[in-house]
């Protein structure tokens, strides 16, 4: 397959703030199956880390510059607290002292903001069959950064977020409808992709002198499909595609609706 980014959302952990030291502790990453029917390996995380730790700064909202041109830089990753427990890897996140920082930490300390967004990029996977689900799962990835955010761009990740707080997120359910089914787009999208990947390759190393080329595995694990499965399987996720994209578009249709 070709690299892509990625990002994940995760949470702080309950009761893990030091208001001495101005720390929070975040589960960043678990190998549940996500939205896009993706699985980061927590091993994937955990090699990680050391190249991460060579700059483990914590961003603003994903910014690499503010408007003023001030540094969105709010804290850093204490990778030395990096643990990988049998599902999820913690790592603790200490927060500067400048102006926006203190910001930050205020919202989190308060517990007005509890999460964080987590991006990389595969270079790295597989499918397998996990919960009789087909899925990619991530073996190898590098780790970009890790921001502080409001909320994640996920139907789940906003449903967490007005379960945690109790409160309005000041996003209508109009808004937040088009953003799950933007996002159910997307994923549908990057899973079609991933199938056409494995397509170009399975087309780019058949043997010619093969009487069946489309008769071996596409990878190595035992979990993987047959490549007479590729082409079926990506008529059903093109067909994922074609309905993500109409219901995105009655999202839209609704929303105007009630304007």
């Amino acid at each position: 397959m070709t690299t892509r980014d990625k990002t994940i959302f995760a949470f702080a952990i309950e009761n893990s703030i030091d208001t001495e030291a101005r720390t929070v502790r975040f589960v960043i990453s678990s190998d549940e199956i996500d939205r896009d029917r993706d699985v980061v390996e927590q091993t994937a995380v955990e090699a990680a880390i050391p190249a991460f730790a060579k700059n483990p700064c914590c961003l603003a909202c994903h910014m690499h510059r503010l408007d003023n041109g001030a540094s969105p830089v709010i804290g850093k990753w204490l990778t030395e607290t990096y643990k990988r427990t049998k599902h999820t890897s913690e790592m603790t996140l200490q927060f500067a002292t400048t102006p926006l920082a203190e910001e930050y930490w205020t919202l989190y300390r308060d517990g007005f903001m509890k999460a964080v967004s987590i991006a990389f990029r595969v270079t790295e996977g597989l499918e397998q069959l996990r919960k009789n689900i087909r899925v990619y799962v991530i073996t190898s990835l590098e780790m970009h950064e890790i921001s502080c955010v409001p909320v994640g761009a996920n139907r789940d990740a906003l449903a967490k977020m007005k379960g945690a707080f109790g409160a309005d997120l000041k996003m209508s359910d109009a808004d937040a409808e088009i953003l799950a089914a933007m996002t159910d787009m997307k994923s549908a999208i990057d899973r079609l992709e991933r199938r056409v990947d494995d397509m170009i390759d399975l087309t780019l190393n058949i043997d010619p002198n093969d009487p069946d080329p489309f008769d071996s595995p596409l990878g190595e694990s035992p979990d993987s499909p047959d490549a007479s499965d590729v082409s079926g399987k990506s008529e059903l996720d093109g067909e994922a595609v074609v309905k993500a994209v109409a219901n995105a578009t009655k999202a839209f249709q609704s929303s105007e609706d009630q304007t």
